[in-house]
This record gives structure tokens, C-alpha cells and sequence, in this order.
């Protein structure tokens, strides 16, 4: 089905087979990553199609396969966008592009597995040149971490390892599409009160005008070229947790723990050494 664009213009979502279509592939062929070219030439061929009065030839800048699925991501007359194909009885066909990044919700509305969806954008938007494998989430995340992964389209950092604690930890966990949490806590239904709460594990939309909230924080790198911002616990009447927080693709990472000692370089070395291991793992 060919779609016209206006001058100059992609629109924002282009549906180009049905749902139907994609419930009716049962048994697809396998495919490999070699099918690289053959899906830029898809995607290119699937642009011109649809674009007139572009001064400049697209470019397929990023191709991410997983299985019979893959994404290309392209930029076209100062528009980038990204396109998502399937592979259909060894032939590859593009199904829908837009200028704004996928979520595992879109892709499913075009029946893509979710379980799928979520894997194919994970990989996408962390780096497709690494091998997939990945270490494990640390162990206090395994009960929660399937929820999370149903049921918010946000790209979830949780560290492969934590530090040990002397009593039992009570984990718990908030999502939305767009948000999730996820609570340490020393009693089964502490509700968030400060004589229970060990920490916390949060990701939220970034707001365009971010800047960490505490006067005492404390500009610091961390791995993959971020800069993080660590906050040192403070006691008063209770204390407050050493907090450590960054931003990547548009959301705002925050951990914070109780517990990390008075020594605010350690607990700084502690923070930025659990951020780190989230970062490097990757989405889950």
C-alpha cells in the first residue's frame, strides 16, 4: 500500500500492513544477521515510496535483528525516524515507520509478541553491535522484575550486583507505562515510612528542565560517558539515604539506599559502583 507524504513531511506513524497480517505468520523462517542488507534495502526502498520533494537520499543509519523482527533506524532530509520489518516466509516486509521511537505497546498493537517487542527495542536502544547476553539482575530484583518488564514500556536499569544486607528485605514494585519503582523495605507493608524504607529504585520521564533537587549533591562520571549526581545521607531527627541519580534516553534514573556507612566517600564509591552495573547491563 503506497502512502503519500506531504512535502518535506513524514507523518508521525505510518501503518503499512494490517494486524491481521501479522497474526497470519505462524511458522516465519528463521532469519539471521546477515539479513542486514536485505533489510536496508527494505526500509530504503519502503522511504522512497512514501517520501516526495526530499532533497537528499535516506540513510539507514542503525539495523537491530532479533529473530524475525528488526528495526532500522534512519535519517532523511534532517528527519530521523526508524522503521520496524518482520520477517514473513523468508521475505522481509517493512510494517510501520515514525519519528518518534517505538514502544513495546506500539509494536504489539501491530501484533508483534510483546515479550518480543520489549527484547527487539531493548537491544535497539542500548547498543545492537554487543552481544545480547547480559548479567544477571542481582537476585533481591528477580521477583518483581517480570512485572515491570509486562507492564511498563520504560527501558529498566536494575544493577547485576548489590550490597549484602544483615536483615530481610521486603521488594516491591510500582509501574505505569512510563514510570516505574521499585521499594526496599524491612516490613511487608511499610508503605514508603521512613523507619522502614531502606531504598528505593526509580525511572520517571525526564523533565526539560531537570536539575538534581539537593543543594549538597555532587557532579560525578559515570560508565558509557553519563554524569551522574550523588547526594550523601544526612542524619537529623532520621536520616535521609545516599542518593545517586542520571538521565539517559529522556528518563530520570534514581537510586537511593539507606545503610551506606558514615563515610561519604565510601558510600559515594558504593552508589556510583551500583549505577555503574545497571548502565553496563543494559535494559532488562
Amino acid at each position: 500500500m503506497k502512502v503519500s507524504f506531504g512535502l518535506g513531511y513524514i507523518a508521525s506513524l505510518i501503518l503499512l500492513a494490517s494486524y491481521p497480517l501479522l497474526t497470519m505468520v505462524t511458522n516465519p523462517t528463521p532469519a539471521v544477521a546477515d539479513d542486514t542488507g536485505v533489510i536496508r534495502k527494505v526500509v530504503l526502498l519502503d522511504l522512497w515510496e512514501k517520501g516526495s520533494g526530499f532533497q537528499l537520499s535516506p540513510e539507514v543509519t542503525q539495523i537491530t535483528v532479533v529473530e524475525n523482527y528488526a528495526i532500522a533506524q534512519w535519517f532523511w532530509d534532517n528527519i530521523a525516524g526508524e522503521t520496524v520489518v518482520i520477517n514473513q516466509n523468508n521475505q522481509w516486509l517493512a510494517i510501520a515507520s515514525t519519528q518518534t521511537p517505538f514502544t513495546p505497546s506500539t509494536l504489539a498493537s501491530y501484533g508483534i509478541p510483546r515479550e518480543m517487542a520489549r527484547t527487539l527495542i531493548n537491544r535497539d536502544r542500548a547498543n545492537p553491535n554487543t552481544p545480547p547476553e547480559q548479567p544477571p539482575v542481582a537476585n533481591i530484583f528477580t521477583p518483581v522484575l517480570p512485572q515491570l518488564q509486562q507492564q511498563t514500556d520504560t527501558l529498566i536499569l536494575l544493577p547485576s550486583q548489590m550490597p549484602a544486607f544483615k536483615q530481610r528485605i521486603y521488594v516491591n514494585s510500582f509501574r505505569s507505562p512510563n514510570t516505574y519503582s521499585i521499594a526496599l523495605s524491612l516490613k511487608q507493608n511499610c508503605n514508603g515510612m521512613a523507619d522502614c524504607t531502606v531504598g528505593a529504585f526509580s525511572a520517571t520521564p525526564v523533565n526539560p528542565s531537570y536539575s538534581p533537587e539537593d543543594g549538597f549533591i555532587k557532579k560525578i562520571p559515570l560508565t558509557n560517558d553519563i554524569w551522574g549526581y550523588f547526594t550523601p545521607s544526612r542524619c537529623q531527627s532520621i536520616c535521609t539515604p545516599s542518593v545517586i541519580e542520571w538521565v539517559w534516553q529522556n528518563t530520570h534514573y534514581r537510586i537511593a539506599l539507606k545503610g551506606m556507612g558514615t563515610d561519604v566517600n565510601r558510600a559515594e564509591a558504593i552508589m556510583v559502583e551500583i549505577a555503574n552495573s545497571a548502565i553496563e547491563a543494559g535494559p532488562r
